[in-house]
């Protein structure tokens, strides 16, 4: 029978699986006709599928039957999608594919009633993919559970709150990448720290975020804590706005075993599972403000005393 410890390794082994494996059903992709046409500079024209940034100043040009032509980036005049705009600088500067699952359709004949494609976005409050934002930022507010037992005295709650605040670039159509301060508070825990992050695009409006972080500094009510520690986590986003998260945290401490002089300290680790969901976006902003108001309100009304 699969313990906890085993059942949160898969889940966060399956959230790294996913990042790497290619999606199998991609429906809103573009078909593999012949939709774009790209002008070299020495005059030749080549109709392809799509046309992507490559490795090395190169762009990689896929033709109608699934071979792809790498070419470098000065041998291309022009890139014209299927409905003759420009684009490219958006392969080349921007590095965007082209054609984008995310770009309108042909409407009418190259040159008659295109749609304006609209500029996109520096920064968003609201973390999209690069078709729609090149930057975004991260305001996460989470309630988490550990899994496994506090190994110290005290430590009744399992209950922690998280907020995590940064900012996200994304570096392709389907990746992101940046980092955020992290705070996590519970009764015999408090931590803060900063992540690095990476985000995998699954669709327009679901991710998955990986985050490793260094813990920079925080307190145990059962013992001396030790940093820096270390904290992993997968997070599965919907819309940016909730999400299903899974933290590893390992965690060094002293312990005070000789508490008269010559004082003797006891060397301790640990490691704590937590699984949980998380706001984002203004809804994280929202939850956080909500949580900070209330325990206003109970310290203004004598609560605390």
């Amino acid at each position: 029978m699969f313990d906890r410890f085993q059942i949160v390794m898969g889940l966060v082994a399956g959230g790294v699986v996913l990042l790497v494996l290619p999606l199998s059903a991609r429906a809103s992709e573009p078909s593999h006709a012949a939709v774009v046409r790209v002008v070299l500079t020495d005059g030749d024209t080549l109709r392809a599928a799509s046309v992507r940034p490559a490795p090395f100043d190169m762009v990689a040009v896929e033709i109608p039957d699934s071979k792809i032509r790498y070419l470098a980036s000065n041998k291309v005049r022009a890139v014209l999608d299927s409905r003759g705009v420009d684009r490219t600088a958006a392969v080349l500067e921007h590095r965007e594919t082209v054609p984008s699952p995310y770009d309108p359709e042909p409407n009418g004949p190259p040159g008659e009633d295109r749609p304006i494609r609209r500029p996109i976005p520096a920064l968003t409050w609201r973390g999209r993919p690069l078709a729609e934002t090149r930057s975004f930022m991260i305001t996460e507010f989470g309630v988490l559970a550990r899994i496994d037992d506090y190994p110290y005295i005290g430590g009744d709650s399992r209950t922690a709150i998280s907020f995590d605040l940064g900012w996200m670039k994304n570096i392709s159509e389907r990746g992101a990448v940046g980092f955020s301060g992290y705070a996590l508070v519970s009764d015999p825990t408090t931590r803060l720290g900063i992540r690095a992050r990476y985000r995998r695009w699954l669709s327009r409006k679901t991710s998955i975020d990986i985050s490793p972080g260094v813990l920079l500094g925080g307190e145990d009510s059962g013992i001396e804590y030790d940093p820096p520690g270390f904290v992993l986590g997968a997070t599965l986003n919907a819309g940016d706005l909730v999400a299903l998260t899974v933290d590893a945290e390992y965690a060094r401490n002293l312990d005070l075993v000789h508490d008269t002089p010559p004082f003797q300290w006891e060397k301790r680790t640990d490691v704590a599972w937590r699984a949980g969901a998380k706001l984002g976006s203004g809804l994280g902003l929202l939850g956080a403000a909500g949580l900070f108001g209330l325990i206003l309100a109970i310290g203004l009304s004598g609560g605390f005393d």
